[in-house]
């Protein structure tokens, strides 16, 4: 499976990669700390590298909401500082930032207006969202910035429903 057509190079001109590489384990943290943040909308980065062959995350932050509680229902901020440290940091293993995971409660896990917005500030990472639908994990779906705004990436498996039940137990 290849990228969504539109996603080619981005406005920076890097290439959309081939796919993700999420391990199960991490997937299934990030998936267990959307749920524990609905009604409230979860987010954080994700680290790992990036190859011909696609982007392999190997580590994933949660940050802190920073919008203000009754926000936080259709909506996510981090840390601006924590972004841009994130950003300029490589890892003894040679991880850097990747992307952001987010979930959205009660919507889809597309991205909505403002993750598009975002995704402009910075269209070198891949957007990870976690749909939570009635506090349970209903999808997850990743996304490249490409030229026509966000394009769906595919992932490695195990997906599908074994991975969001594995998040609830």
């Amino acid at each position: 499976m290849r990228p969504q057509p539109g996603a080619g190079r981005n406005a920076t001109g890097v290439a959309a990669p081939e796919i993700l590489h999420l391990p199960a384990p991490l997937l299934i943290a990030t998936i267990g700390r959307c749920l524990r943040s609905y009604p409230y909308e979860a987010c954080g980065l994700l680290l790992g590298r990036r190859s011909a062959a696609g982007i392999y995350v190997r580590q994933t932050i949660a940050c802190r909401n920073e919008l203000p509680l009754p926000e936080q229902q259709g909506a996510f901020s981090i840390d601006p500082l924590q972004l841009l440290a994130a950003d300029d940091v490589e890892t003894v293993e040679g991880d850097s930032l990747v992307g952001i995971y987010h979930s959205h409660c009660d919507a889809e896990a597309a991205p909505s207006e403002s993750d598009l917005a975002a995704s402009r500030l910075w269209p070198n990472l891949l957007w990870l969202i976690v749909a939570i639908k009635a506090e349970t994990a209903s999808d997850y779906a990743a996304w490249w910035p490409g030229k026509t705004g966000l394009c769906r990436l595919p992932m490695t498996q195990p997906a599908g429903p074994s991975v969001l039940l594995s998040a609830v137990s």
